[in-house]
């Protein structure tokens, strides 16, 4: 008699424990150097190691890899949690707006280093930023780290490769990684934050396109969300611009909850004024058509609530 019982479903498991990043990151991650006239052509990334800050107390190294704007997020998620071993989040933080200098006031310098310091202590739990000394990202690394050492929490920095200052001293002449690769200080040119434990340059061969941050932010939330329900992502704007604006609505349309520090200029007072003038909206499209009308008319106030809390 045949036997018609089904077979119970094989259980996915992930790859054994064995990789080593001096070749796995060469052969998946790609970057682009310019060969003649211009022309922009792949190479495997010469830029992935460590990089050590000069001048920095104990040695502080962060890992770090060049990559292209369209690398998928199956080789980002091998990379992050096999390569570099960190932990999948429970809670990912994620600071947005920093295009200038940020001024905030005390009360809210106070919220976000209560807040932040209090939720991030642990691998478990990643903060994601743009990884420069400027905005938000400054301001709060700065405050997190008075309260926060290493190993006990993971800053990822995702920093367009085009924005680097002193980028070839993160270059090398093979594809064997750095270790480290030293960087100056800030006081000597250098724009990298030290607080930040890893870094994912993202390259698209250009000279200056900041959106490649946000192409390689939406992969890691999409992936993030699509291998594991039950990690919540949390948005932090403060200032902005265009950019910024995509990025939160973006996020809106994930489902994430957004935190706007109102008063802080650009994109921050946008949003915050069209939800706090428009509150209680009957879709998140309705919220969207509010948005851009404000931005196309640029008619918006900065007299509101410090904070304003989008919906989830």
């Amino acid at each position: 008699m045949e036997n018609t019982e089904e077979k119970p479903a094989k259980k996915k498991t992930r790859k054994p424990d064995t990789f080593n990043e001096n070749v796995y990151i060469p052969k998946n991650f790609q970057q682009y150097a310019v060969v003649a006239d211009n022309i922009a052509k792949l190479f495997p990334t010469r830029s992935f190691g460590e990089i050590h800050f000069s001048g920095s107390l104990g040695g502080i190294t962060s890992k770090f890899v060049r990559l292209t704007d369209y690398t998928g997020y199956a080789n980002l998620e091998t990379l992050l949690l096999d390569v570099w071993k960190i932990s999948k989040p429970t809670l990912v933080f994620a600071l947005i707006g920093d295009q200038s200098d940020l001024d905030l006031k005390e009360n809210q310098k106070k919220a976000l280093k209560e807040g932040l310091a209090n939720t991030l202590t642990g691998t478990d739990k990643w903060l994601i930023t743009c990884g420069c000394n400027k905005g938000i990202t400054e301001i709060s690394q700065d405050l997190l780290s008075e309260t926060l050492e290493r190993p006990n929490y993971i800053a990822i920095g995702v920093v367009s490769w085009a924005n680097v200052a002193l980028s070839e001293r993160l270059e090398n002449s093979n594809t064997k990684g750095m270790y480290p690769a030293e960087y100056p200080s800030t006081s000597d040119g250098g724009n990298l934050n030290k607080f930040s434990t890893h870094y994912l340059f993202v390259d698209n061969g250009k000279k200056n396109h900041a959106e490649v941050e946000f192409t390689v932010w939406s992969k890691i939330s999409l992936g993030i969300i699509n291998s594991n329900s039950n990690t919540n992502i949390f948005m932090i704007c403060g200032e902005g611009d265009a950019l910024s604006i995509k990025m939160i609505l973006d996020a809106l349309s994930r489902g994430n909850a957004c935190l706007i520090l109102n008063k802080t200029g650009g994109a921050a007072d946008i949003l915050s004024f069209a939800y706090n003038s428009f509150g209680n909206f009957e879709s998140e499209d309705e919220y969207k058509k509010v948005v851009f009308e404000f931005i196309e008319k640029k008619t918006y106030s900065t007299n509101k609530i410090i904070f304003a809390i989008l919906p989830d």
